[in-house]
């Protein structure tokens, strides 16, 4: 009869592996472990030889270390497969089997000609069809654990431990396994309205205004008025002061009069007849004063031109 050490029950807690899927395989040689556990479909072995990585005594049905490489083990993917918790009961109803199995009825044929727990009578109590059956059998073994109790059969000349036996009444037992079974419909829909919802997330909070200071506050700098009206001025050119828009007029338009005034005078004031001379400076005046007008503005805009191109 071999005990599990701490090692392995946590083993077995980490992985939510049932008492119903181990073995004991004390005395036992491999092929008649391994023929064993099929025909009661369990996966798990103990009291086997140690393996050489670690010296652990748990195997799988194919032999291999159980603890060395969990991740690669069938119970995982058949603790999460759909099938039948049942629970078993001897006809005189002192301890009870709770299980899974994807064929209840055909399991009792196995207890019975195993003559598991030392009863060769089991009949089939409670059968409900779910899923994850693997998840609600280990769920309901740690509820029931208090009642736990052990049992033996004898496998040929040698004694097999039983692990999943409990010595409670069969009301009790149909009543925890329905609690783990509402357990694994409440997380089902907990899960499914978690998908539904969003997740909720809080938004950060806003940062509180600061607080008006009542200290002095330096006065602003006026600007200054970046807009320029003055033509650009080149360092290279001397600067000339400009004449005010009246005198300039007064240039443009007395300048040209001097020169027919000065030269009018000189005549008038000359030796000879006076009426002759002034005769002669109207004909000049009313003649010549157009054309020498034409004449002036034509030099003044040349003038100008050429002045313009010297700038």
């Amino acid at each position: 009869m071999t005990v599990l050490t701490n090692e392995q029950r946590a083993f077995l807690e980490h992985h939510k592996i049932p008492l119903s899927w181990v073995f004991d395989a004390a005395n036992l040689k491999k092929a008649e472990y391994q023929e064993a556990m099929r025909e009661l479909d369990m996966l798990i072995a103990v009291g086997t030889s140690a393996c050489k990585a670690a010296g652990h005594r748990m195997r799988t049905r194919a032999g291999h270390c159980a603890q060395c490489n969990p991740a690669t083990l069938a119970f995982m993917r058949r603790n999460d497969a759909p099938g039948y918790v049942y629970i078993a009961a001897p006809a005189n109803g002192a301890i009870v089997k709770v299980g899974s199995s994807q064929n209840p009825t055909q399991r009792m044929d196995t207890l019975n000609a195993f003559e598991y727990g030392g009863y060769r009578d089991w009949r089939l109590q409670f059968s409900e069809k779910c899923e994850r059956a693997g998840n609600i059998e280990f769920n309901a073994h740690r509820m029931l654990s208090q009642y736990a109790t052990p049992g033996i059969y004898r496998r040929g000349s040698v004694q097999v431990n039983c692990q999943e036996l409990f010595a409670c009444g069969l009301a009790d037992a149909i009543a925890i396994v329905k609690a783990a079974l509402a357990g694994q419909v409440a997380d089902a829909r907990n899960k499914s309205r978690a998908d539904k919802d969003p997740p909720h997330t809080e938004k950060p909070a806003a940062r509180p205004a600061p607080k008006a200071s009542h200290a002095p506050q330096p006065r602003p700098m006026p600007r200054a008025n970046t807009t320029s009206h003055t033509a650009r001025v080149d360092p290279h050119v001397d600067s000339v002061p400009t004449p005010s828009p009246t005198k300039k007029r007064l240039q443009d338009h007395l300048w040209p009069l001097a020169m027919w005034v000065l030269p009018l005078v000189t005549f008038l004031c000359s030796e000879g007849k006076f009426g002759h001379k002034l005769t002669m400076a109207f004909v000049v005046l009313v003649v010549q004063f157009p054309i020498s007008m034409v004449g002036l503005l034509v030099g003044a805009t040349i003038f100008k031109s050429l002045r313009g191109l010297w700038r």
